[in-house]
This record gives C-alpha cells, sequence and structure tokens, in this order.
C-alpha cells in the first residue's frame, strides 16, 4: 500500500497532463483502458488518460488539467473484489492531508499513552499484544486447576444415597464444566 501511495503522488508531483477523449468502447479497450468497478458503459466512453498510459480508465471521473492538480493522495484501505483483484481506497487533495494529519494524531496519542517514541509505537502494541495473549492463556490455565480443584471437593463431599451418590454445591464458575470435571 505504502508503495502505491509513493508511485501516486510521485505521479501527482510529476505534473503529468490529463487528456480527456471519447471513443467508441472496443477502441478504449483495445489501447488498455480498465473498466473499473464493473460499471456498464455505452458505445462511446470517456477515456481519460494521465501521463499517457501511466493512468488510463474509462470514465476515469478526474476533472483536472494536469496531475499536480489532484494535490496528493493517502491510501486508507484496501480490499478484495475477486480472485487475483484488490480495490485500493483513498482519499485525495486537502482530504489527504486532513487524513495523514488525523493518523499522525493518533500515532503521537499512542506513543504519549506508552510513553514511547513515535517510531517505536508499532513494536510496543505488538509486545502489549503478546503479553495480553499469554496473561489470557496463563489466566485459562489457572481457570482450569481451579475448577478441577473444585471439582475434587465436590466430589470428595458427595454423599451415597441408595444406588446413587450425590455431589451438591454452589460455584461461581461454570457449573456446566464443573459437573463435567
Amino acid at each position: 500500500r505504502g508503495e502505491i501511495e509513493d508511485a501516486a503522488n510521485v505521479a501527482i508531483r510529476r505534473d503529468l497532463p490529463v487528456d480527456v477523449r471519447h471513443m467508441p468502447l472496443g477502441e478504449a479497450r483495445a489501447i488498455g483502458a480498465l473498466a473499473l468497478f464493473g460499471e456498464t458503459y455505452d458505445e462511446t466512453v470517456r477515456v481519460v488518460e494521465i501521463g499517457g498510459a501511466w493512468s488510463r480508465e474509462l470514465c476515469g471521473g478526474t476533472h483536472v488539467d494536469r496531475s499536480s492538480q489532484i494535490g496528493g493522495v493517502a491510501v486508507t484501505g484496501e480490499s478484495s473484489v475477486g480472485s487475483g483483484q484488490r480495490r485500493i481506497e483513498a482519499v485525495t487533495g486537502i482530504e489527504s492531508f486532513r487524513y495523514l494529519a488525523r493518523e499522525r494524531d493518533l500515532v503521537s496519542r499512542i506513543a504519549e499513552r506508552f510513553n514511547a517514541p513515535r517510531a517505536e509505537v508499532a513494536d510496543r502494541v505488538a509486545a502489549l499484544a503478546e503479553r495480553l495473549k499469554e496473561s489470557e492463556r496463563e489466566t485459562a490455565r489457572l481457570r482450569d486447576r481451579l475448577l478441577t480443584a473444585e471439582a475434587g471437593q465436590v466430589a470428595a463431599a458427595a454423599t451415597v444415597h441408595g444406588d446413587v451418590l450425590l455431589a451438591t454445591g454452589t460455584t461461581e464458575t461454570d457449573a456446566r464444566l464443573l459437573a463435567e470435571r
């Protein structure tokens, strides 16, 4: 995602010319124009080229004369749209700067919360997540041992009533799991 964002921003800064042409759909496809999002098109289509073949799309939707007018690109997400296909989502122009400012602010707040330099935030969060997982595993082990001990106490206090062994008690744990033990 970072490489895609960087390539788009380099192209924008190169101030590439934007060319808009109208042509038959077959001709547009023959020159490699991309049809995005599975849209249906009329027989005559609008083809937008940025920097020649750098970007060539059907109905690209852009209304600028030069790539630098876009301002900037910030990738906000990606998703799968089919086998071997990814959709990259981004914001442009002033919204890209606002998005990046919010991301920077978020990282700063996390760094402050962890009392760590911004460059170490990802490692600190990963370490904390691993400690949390290990704590959850240890808690599960301790609960299991406590349940086993509690089941042993209930079983030891069981009484015989004819052909029936009766074990009773109250529990703060899962009664079903206690009964299984």
